[in-house]
């Protein structure tokens, strides 16, 4: 019986010493992946705040063709309307 009793602790300890490793191995992993987690939400909060600047960035742009074309257009009517009173104005792309 001891011989047997002796065996299963040799065993048992092998299999402990087995997991052991597995587990440290697991633990590494699981720590290399926190550290890419937490790289890619400090990337990606990175992103989200460029995100924001262009939107912003874009909307200045937007305002400002749409200021732009309301501009073109009130210069249009007014060349429409001196056209039409018979003046007549030649423009070339220099005046611009």
């Amino acid at each position: 019986m001891d011989g047997s009793f002796t065996a299963e602790i040799s065993k048992l300890k092998a299999a402990n010493n087995s997991i052991e490793i597995e587990l440290e191995r697991t633990y590494a992993r699981l720590n290399n992946c926190l550290n890419e987690s937490h790289t890619v939400r400090t990337e990606a909060n990175k992103l989200r705040h460029d995100i924001q600047i262009l939107r912003s960035h874009n909307k200045k742009l937007h305002n400002k063709l749409t200021e732009a074309k309301a501009g073109i257009t009130r210069v249009r009517r007014i060349l429409n309307s001196l056209q039409t009173e018979g003046i007549r104005i030649e423009l070339s792309t220099r005046d611009f």
